[in-house]
């Protein structure tokens, strides 16, 4: 039975020359950084042997095991040294979150994974937008941006990406984005290329927090990844912040208040 999350990938290829998926981990955390992850497909991956017997085993990233996820994303990383597809990631540092903020930096992060892998694909594989508008305009929430939401999603859906890249990037169009782009809402439930996106984000980024861990123990970033746990908030009232923790998303944890919930996380995470 073919996966569901092919959907989307397509009937989308049949006007762009390949397909590429956008996803971000630790935009929700109170520490470290915010990753992107970005993987290019071209139809012969999705004709491909492997497409067809693995792609019912992808799914958003949240919603693996961390085995599952490791596993997969060796698996992807082979098929990348085949040049069976190619992928590239972008880092967001917690100085840039606090002075982008978490919603600039993270188009930051997916700005500089799409160039990561431009220099992969060539020059001339995306279509740019020649507004040079600011990366760091917070996009809205609610009944009125989710309609807003589904307009932008079918007005996307008719431009021609013919011979290049069609981007596809969960959740909302992202304003003052260098890179024309199909957002898709749950996207990372919804495409097979923003999964695997979302699957190397998250390991990626969980590599970053484990290596943290080895610097910085008393905090057990091996464990939680730098979010909101009961044992993280203690450690940090405990022991004051480190470098590596985000001022703005502690400012309610100083001043009593519950910690910042704005973002899903996944069940590991929201364990104790």
């Amino acid at each position: 039975m073919p996966s569901p999350l092919l959907e989307h990938d397509l009937q989308f290829l049949a006007s762009a020359g390949q397909i590429v998926g956008i996803d971000e981990a630790g935009r929700g955390a109170l520490a470290g950084p915010v990753v992107a992850g970005c993987v290019a497909l071209e139809e012969s991956f999705y004709n491909s042997v492997w497409c067809r017997q693995r792609a019912g085993e992808i799914n958003d990233s949240k919603r693996l095991s961390p085995q599952k996820r490791e596993m997969l994303f060796a698996q992807i990383s082979q098929l990348r040294d085949r040049n069976e597809l190619a992928y590239s990631t972008g880092i967001a540092s917690v100085s840039e979150i606090e002075r982008l903020n978490i919603f600039g930096a993270t188009k930051l992060a997916m700005q500089r994974a799409i160039e990561n892998i431009e220099a992969v694909l060539g020059e001339g594989a995306f279509l740019r937008h020649e507004t040079e508008a600011p990366l760091f305009d917070s996009p809205g929430h609610g009944v009125m941006a989710d309609r807003t939401i589904a307009k932008s999603e079918k007005n996307f859906q008719t431009e021609n990406f013919e011979g290049v890249a069609r981007v596809l990037i969960d959740g909302i169009p992202l304003k003052g984005f260098p890179f024309r782009h199909q957002a898709i809402v749950h996207g990372d439930g919804r495409s097979l290329a923003i999964a695997m996106a979302s699957i190397i984000a998250k390991v990626t980024r969980d590599r970053i927090l484990d290596a943290l861990d080895m610097k910085l123990p008393l905090y057990g970033f091996a464990e939680h990844k730098g979010y909101a746990t009961r044992r993280h908030r203690s450690a940090i009232k405990e022991m004051g912040a480190s470098t590596e923790h985000r001022p703005s998303f502690l400012k309610k944890l100083f001043a009593g208040e519950p910690p910042m919930m704005d973002f899903v996380m996944s069940p590991e995470d929201k364990l104790s």
